[in-house]
């Protein structure tokens, strides 16, 4: 019953990817503290693969993201993912 608690159902792990705020990805990424990332996505400096985002509450899944600060691309895991298919 717990995993319910957290939305996770009776689901199996490979039905959902787990998406988490865009903060939290740069975060967790390296590329800066939430705080930084947070003033970044309000001055409209990060892309998600390729969208602006300026809303802080936009959840991305970390594997899936290509995510550009300043046009810059700093974080590209969508290549890896398919070069292992």
């Amino acid at each position: 019953m717990a995993q319910s608690q957290k939305g996770n159902g009776d689901r199996k792990s490979g039905d959902r990817v787990p998406r988490v705020p865009l903060e939290r990805a740069m975060s967790k990424l390296g590329l800066a503290s939430r705080s930084q990332a947070r003033v970044m996505i309000h001055e409209g400096r990060v892309r998600v693969n390729g969208k602006v985002i300026t809303d802080v509450r936009v959840l991305v899944v970390p594997e899936w993201a290509r995510i550009e600060i300043d046009d810059e691309v700093k974080a590209d895991k969508r290549d890896q993912r398919d070069r292992k298919r």
